[in-house]
């Protein structure tokens, strides 16, 4: 089982883009798959999402919400008239990632001991 940080990126139309808004947008997730081919299937699933949702939902960097007066959320949707076309990156992350509980313990999958300082 691994975890992983899949980065959908939305490069955007240029002659569609709002005055001052990036010309790229993120969607950062993170998540744990036991085999490739989920993986795979996860990525080709939320691309669907995309399609059919007829936009995306993205993440502004802190400069741009600064610049852009955003204050309440780092969350933006971008039409799909709008988007020229996304790339994905994804990441396997090294080592064990913290799971957190309804009741907020933090846990390791293995069940390895979390030491506080």
């Amino acid at each position: 089982m691994s975890d992983y940080v899949i980065v959908f990126t939305a490069y955007l139309d240029e002659r569609k883009r709002p005055e001052g808004f990036p010309r790229k947008v993120k969607e950062v997730l993170t998540a744990r798959f036991d085999r490739l081919p989920d993986l795979v299937d996860f990525v080709n699933k939320r691309h669907q999402m995309y399609i059919q949702s007829k936009g995306m939902g993205a993440t502004l960097d802190k400069v741009d919400l600064d610049r852009l007066g955003i204050t309440e959320t780092e969350r933006v949707w971008i039409p799909e008239r709008m988007i020229a076309f996304t790339t994905v990156v994804i990441k396997n992350m090294t080592g064990e990632v913290p799971q957190v509980d309804p009741e907020g313990i933090i846990s390791m999958p293995s069940g390895k001991e979390i030491v506080k300082n």
